[in-house]
Formats: structure tokens, C-alpha cells, sequence
């Protein structure tokens, strides 16, 4: 890694799973600590999971950008409790989910 390079990521590098994992967390973690939700972060990733992608689609790789995950992150913060409890996202997390 060179000087100029350091710190950029590279696009198309993640997974359509592992930008569902990472959205899945702070979407959890929000939902858990902000909201008070009744689960634990294994449960809650078991359920979001699904709904963002399912077998081999969560192997292809990613066509959202990495700056679309953080801003879905940022958004989550403070988070909408009815909006998590009605599985209503943001935008940008729509746009991960929907790849």
C-alpha cells in the first residue's frame, strides 16, 4: 500500500451479505439499547438477516457503496423506535437491502 492508497477501499469488495451484516448490526444495536427491544443481538440479526438477503445472493458482491452503509448508519442514530419496530429503514438502508 502506497501512501496515496492508504485508507481508500477498494469498491465491489464487500459482499451483499456483509453489508447486510454490518447495516444488521447497528440497526439491531440501535433497536436493542436505544429502543429497549425485548431481544438479544443474535436474535435480532436472525431476523433482519432475511429480510435483507437470503443464501446465494448474499454472495454476490455489492453493488451499494460503502459511503450508502455509513450514511444508513448514521441515519440510525438516535433511532425511530416505531419506525424499527415496524421494520420501516431509512432510505439508504433500503438501498442495501434491495440489491
Amino acid at each position: 500500500m502506497t501512501p496515496d492508497d492508504a485508507g481508500v477501499q477498494d469498491s465491489g469488495t464487500q459482499t451483499v451479505g456483509e453489508e447486510c451484516t454490518e447495516i444488521g448490526a447497528e440497526i439491531c444495536t440501535q433497536d436493542i439499547n436505544g429502543c429497549g427491544a425485548p431481544t438479544t443481538l443474535a436474535d435480532c440479526m436472525a431476523s433482519f438477516q432475511p429480510q435483507c438477503c437470503i443464501g446465494t445472493a448474499c454472495d454476490k458482491v455489492a453493488t451499494v457503496p460503502e459511503s450508502v452503509v455509513d450514511s444508513c448508519k448514521s441515519e440510525m442514530d438516535p433511532p425511530d423506535c416505531n419506525a424499527l419496530t415496524n421494520s420501516v429503514y431509512p432510505s439508504d438502508c433500503q438501498s442495501v437491502m434491495s440489491q
